[in-house]
């Protein structure tokens, strides 16, 4: 199984001087690989395009062709040191999803889940 994780990040959010970052962190048994670029050039809020239709027609393509694809959400920017929020996160994760979790493995995603923040914020740092 391959688990990736992802997130994006803007700067200057709501001024022409926008930038859009994205990072992801690819996970297959003991393989990891981190990515990440920016958003150059792209819009919205209210200034139009950005839907990425063509990224998600592609992703719908690539998911029809596999055995199973499950997406999960895990609530980001969470403190791995509190452990105490990262229990009620992962409570409400099993519980919204109906998938029994065990907490190591969710602590682990939230990680990767940051650290995929990390990626977006350096994209759009190099993109300054």
């Amino acid at each position: 199984m391959i688990n990736i994780y992802c997130d994006g990040g803007c700067a200057s959010n709501q001024t022409k001087e926008n930038i859009g970052g994205w990072g992801t962190v690819l996970v297959y048994g003991k393989h990891v690989k981190e990515l990440n670029g920016g958003a150059n050039g792209w819009k919205n809020s209210k200034k139009e395009p950005v839907e990425n239709r063509e990224l998600w027609q592609e992703l719908l393509d690539l998911v029809a062709r596999q055995p199973k694809v499950v997406f999960f959400k895990v609530k980001g920017h969470l403190d791995i040191e509190d452990e105490k929020a990262i229990k009620k996160w992962h409570q409400k994760f099993i519980n919204d999803y109906n998938v029994n979790i065990p907490y190591q493995d969710y602590l682990q995603a939230v990680k990767y889940n940051n650290r995929a923040d990390s990626l977006a914020n350096m994209a759009i740092d190099e993109l300054r």
